[in-house]
């Protein structure tokens, strides 16, 4: 089943399996782990990598049929919400006008230490989960179970709800809607 489990993320494509088998196929895997392995520091990190192989297959799946997908997905709501928020106006481009510099010379953007500081922080971010779950494995082996638990429940119902409810990311709304001109703000400025 640990086999099966691993294979099914890389065969999704190839089977004609319906992704709800291949997902459950995946899913499987650490429980199988458990139940096939004695517990140990190994068998625990193991069984996280398993949890985080089928979560980044079940992230990636819906991305399998474009066609599909794009029937699917919702991009008008997050824009209307982006407006609600920005008094009117896209906080990402009230962002950009606010906190981009352009280079006088060459016209092209400029990078601030601010900048480079926010884009590691947000890089960083990706290791924060697993990190703090390695300092526990280490440091606080008693609670490791219920904190990886806890961690990667989080992951899975993230998946769910971009399952149940995809929504477009800014990118993929900006492609998709190109006939959608960004409406004007209403405020003035």
């Amino acid at each position: 089943m640990v086999a099966a489990g691993v294979a099914a993320p890389l065969l999704r494509k190839r089977i004609s399996a319906p992704p709800l088998a291949t997902q459950t196929v995946a899913f499987a895997a650490p429980l199988a782990l458990c139940l096939a392995v004695r517990r140990s520091r190994t068998r625990d990190v193991a069984v996280c990598t398993l949890q985080m192989w089928a979560y980044l297959a079940a992230y990636k799946t819906p991305h399998d049929d474009e066609q599909a997908q794009a029937r699917r997905v919702h991009i008008d709501y997050p824009i209307d919400i982006d407006r609600v928020l920005g008094l009117g106006e896209l906080p990402t481009l009230r962002l950009q006008r606010a906190l981009a510099r352009v280079d006088a010379d060459s016209g092209a953007p400029s990078w601030r230490k601010l900048d480079r500081v926010l884009v590691w922080a947000h890089w960083a971010w990706f290791m924060v989960p697993h990190g703090s779950l390695l300092y526990i494995l280490v440091r606080r082996r008693e609670r490791f179970a219920r904190a990886a638990v806890m961690t990667y429940a989080v992951f899975d119902i993230g998946a769910s709800v971009y399952w149940l409810a995809p929504t477009a990311p800014p990118w993929y709304a900006a492609s998709v809607a190109g006939a959608m001109t960004v409406r004007p703000s209403t405020r003035a400025g």
